[in-house]
């Protein structure tokens, strides 16, 4: 578990938790990485109310989670007038958001146990400097398309399909039985790069094992395919 960028320099623009895919991939989420990381957004008070707002107006849903910490050196403290300079200055702020309930105080290992009871270990990244303001946790710079692992899973009778597109291009989105039938259709037309999330009802269907499948031609013109299983328990 860490916050901040490769060789330890803090990030102050990214917000959010998720699993690095390696040292080359730091902001691409891997599911199965074994490391956690937590971005650290700025770095003053007013930044919380600035991410409050991100959920306000829709900008990011309340399944995903943003994160901001801030750092007070041990010479901050020590110093002369050093607690009095941070209770003015860090948490009489900081317990107004809290109080309003803007805010969550916490720390690196009870945020990370929120993240996956309560958010369900879903990869996501705030970046502030990207075109959009939004990643999913999987950078749109790095990849063409990305299926998420639908939750819950198994599920009875609802759950979210969640996919990313990092440019304009045709896709569909479609779910098929054990056999390979057709049995839903979410998604079948051009969409703009960004993050997306359906809802799949599993209410008129049978128990059993389902496929859904995200297909594209790809940025370059080569078909790209990504198929994941869920399970509907009735």
């Amino acid at each position: 578990m860490g916050s901040g960028t490769p060789n330890h320099v803090n990030d102050p623009i990214v917000s959010g938790v998720w699993r690095p895919q390696d040292r080359f991939h730091y902001f691409v989420h891997d599911s199965a990485a074994n490391i956690t990381a937590i971005g650290q957004f700025r770095g003053t008070i007013e930044s919380t109310r600035e991410l409050n707002q991100l959920y306000l107006n829709g900008r990011v849903p309340a399944t995903r989670m943003l994160t901001s910490s801030y750092h007070i050196k041990p010479a901050t403290i020590t110093r002369t007038g050093g607690i009095a300079a941070i209770e003015d200055s860090v948490m009489r702020p900081a317990r107004a958001l809290r109080d309003s309930n803007i805010a969550v105080f916490t720390n690196f290992t009870a945020l990370s146990a929120t993240w996956q009871t309560s958010f369900h270990s879903r990869g996501y990244v705030y970046d502030a400097r990207s075109p959009s303001g939004i990643e999913s946790g999987i950078s749109l710079r790095d990849v063409s398309l990305a299926l998420e692992q639908c939750y819950p899973n198994p599920l009875n009778p609802t759950t979210t399909l969640s996919f990313v597109i990092g440019h304009s291009s045709l896709v569909s989105l479609k779910v098929f039985d054990v056999l390979g039938r057709e049995v839903a259709t979410f998604v079948n037309e051009t969409k703009e790069p960004g993050v997306y999330e359906v809802s799949f009802d599993g209410t008129n269907f049978s128990s059993g094992v389902y496929f859904y499948r995200l297909e594209s031609a790809g940025g370059n013109g080569a078909p790209f395919i990504q198929t994941r299983k869920l399970l509907l328990l009735r």
